[in-house]
């Protein structure tokens, strides 16, 4: 808590009449004080000893009421001494005027006491206010770290102040014009390039605040919005760069593997509008089979660019309930026969797998990707799809006897547009890979790819099964 500085506070006291009464009266007090002791000891000390305690009840008040008080205590113990312990008559010695040289000497040294004890005081007071406002500024800068975005900046900026200040304090971005008339002190946050916000409190509070902590504040914060400001533009830039670079690849994409399949239906049905009569029946069939293949895949990339760009965006209504995992791969690879006919997989499924929370139908997507991923890129080898249960999840494996992947490029296949080198165009875009790591993102797992033992590659996933009902209750 950083506070007023107390100093200024000490020395309006001291120079008040009030703070000058209560000076004079620590005076006579000590005095008397030293007096009595003296009194005390008058059978068997001397000048140097009645002179120390006098002086050492003066270096006391000094201590904490100043010079006045440190004075008094010298001038009233000069008189005491002169008038109880010289005449014994209770009468001022005829010599006070040779003692008053001595008694002036303790007065100069009680003085010289009262100021070196002063500025140690005000020194002292000085560093406590330095190591509250270092402490406070350190605060706030690992505050301001925390924090990466300007309005949480502006946030955090303002229940700070508020709470080291005691008083109301809010933060506005340059976009906002302060409102004249509010009762309200601006101060402006300025960086070394333009204008970051304005800063708004009360007056008579920011004036009472030691100049040296509210310009550090400032300073401070004006640094981190330039900070989080400059990050945020980076940031909108990178992402246009990302939106144009992505915008290229799906025109690169589109130009070539949609033009396939648009062409090869467009030669058949010119061929069928133009040369039916000479076309064998057979010939008709074919170029008929041909259109719908072609149409086929044309409407799979469409799915799949589509699929992926509302998972990305978050526009997939994610439906989640709590399903056997055998239901979804037994409806996958029905769906898969009815298009591709009989399938080599091997399906190997523990009997007491747990229900997992999903959606069946991203699920469902994600095993078709990945099982026709293995059909393309091992064709004619067998393909096994197996699932275990580990601590609070669990791992599903679709493994083929095909090439494998290389290590290098293990990270990048899961990215839009990428297909592996070497791997034939089959009028894909690249897209079945990225689908899969969407889905099993949003829904709190993770898939990699790894080396599968005999060689190939075996592509894993997890699912979330905590807290998972018993088959029973389903």
């Amino acid at each position: 808590m950083v506070e007023k500085d107390a100093g200024y506070e000490v020395q309006a006291k001291s120079g008040s009449i009030r703070g000058k009464t209560f000076s004079l009266l620590a005076g006579v007090g000590m005095a008397a004080l030293c007096i009595g002791v003296a009194w005390l000891c008058h059978s068997w000390g001397d000048l140097a000893f009645f002179l120390m305690v006098y002086l050492l009840g003066a270096v006391v008040v000094a201590w904490r009421w100043g010079r006045l008080a440190a004075g008094v205590v010298a001038i009233l113990g000069m008189l005491g001494h002169d008038l109880l312990f010289k005449t014994h008559s209770f009468r001022f010695s005829s010599s006070i005027g040779s003692q008053f040289i001595v008694f002036l000497g303790l007065i100069g040294i009680a003085q010289l006491v009262a100021d070196l004890v002063q500025k140690l005081r005000e020194q002292t007071r000085m560093a406590m206010a330095r190591e509250r406002e270092t402490a406070s500024l350190y605060a706030l800068s690992r505050l301001l770290a925390d924090e990466s975005s300007s309005e949480g900046l502006m946030k955090a900026g303002e229940a700070f102040l508020s709470s080291e200040l005691r008083s109301p304090v809010s933060i506005r971005g340059a976009d906002l014009h302060h409102e004249e008339g509010d009762g309200r002190l601006p101060v402006p946050l300025e960086s070394s390039k333009a204008a970051m916000g304005t800063l708004l409190m009360d007056e008579a509070t920011w004036n009472g605040t030691p100049q040296t902590f509210r310009e550090a504040c400032v300073r401070q914060i004006s640094l981190a919005l330039e900070r989080a400001l400059s990050n945020e533009e980076a940031e909108r830039a990178r992402a246009e760069a990302d939106r144009e670079r992505t915008c290229n690849s799906l025109l690169s994409a589109v130009s070539h593997d949609f033009r396939t399949p648009l062409a090869a239906i467009r030669g058949a049905a010119s061929t069928l509008a133009s040369d039916e009569e000479e076309l064998s029946p057979e010939e008709r069939r074919e170029m008929v089979e041909m259109i719908q293949e072609e149409s086929q895949r044309l409407d799979r990339l469409l799915s799949n660019l589509l699929d992926l760009t509302r998972l990305e965006h978050g526009d997939f209504g994610l439906e989640r309930e709590w399903q056997p995992l055998e239901e979804v791969v037994g409806a996958t690879l029905t769906r898969l026969e009815a298009a591709l006919g009989a399938l080599p997989v091997q399906v190997e499924l523990p009997e007491h797998l747990p229900p997992v929370p999903i959606d069946g139908a991203l699920v469902e997507l994600l095993l078709l990707n990945l099982i026709e991923n293995a059909l393309r890129h091992a064709p004619g080898s067998d393909v096994r799809l197996s699932a275990r249960t580990l601590p609070g999840e669990v791992l599903v494996e679709v493994t083929d006897l095909g090439p494998g992947v290389p290590e290098v490029d293990r990270e990048r296949i899961f990215e839009k547009f990428t297909r592996r080198e070497g791997a034939m165009r089959d009028g894909g875009l690249g897209l079945g890979l990225a689908i899969c790591r969407a889905i099993t993102r949003i829904h709190g797992g993770r898939i990699w790819v790894e080396e599968a033992d005999g060689g190939g590659a075996a592509f894993r996933f997890t699912l979330p099964c905590e807290g998972a009902p018993s088959l029973l209750s389903l």
